[in-house]
């Protein structure tokens, strides 16, 4: 993409990488194709530093940005983000999953974030 990769993800089903970038795009790729072009993009509003596949329903990702915003995704409608979760103060640097319903995030805010999904 020509942008620093800041983080990366891999999804083992559907074999999906998801990347964050310093020019505000998370990148989809189709990790079966070598050095191929992304298979999508999602725009956020500031340095994408943290991405994380769900282990378990395997079309969701969060991303974490240094806007703050912890954003989860369903890649197979990736326009909207399905819910904006509790914001950093600072910038929300690492998101991770806590099982299928639970996503924590820490920050430049000196914060741990869990959120519980609905389910």
């Amino acid at each position: 993409s020509g942008k620093a990769a800041l983080c990366l993800d891999v999804s083992l089903s559907p074999a999906t990488v998801a990347t964050g970038h310093s020019d505000h795009q998370l990148r989809l790729w189709d990790a079966r194709s070598r050095g191929g072009a992304p298979t999508g993009a999602i725009p956020h509003h500031g340095w994408v530093s943290s991405v994380a596949w769900c282990g378990v329903r395997e079309h969701l990702l969060v991303s974490g940005c240094h806007d703050g915003g912890v954003r989860l995704w369903d890649t197979r409608s990736p326009r909207v983000a399905l819910h904006s979760l509790p914001r950093h103060k600072g910038k929300a640097l690492c998101v991770a999953w806590d099982g299928a319903d639970a996503v924590v995030s820490g920050g430049t805010d000196g914060q741990l974030r869990i959120s519980t999904l609905a389910a």
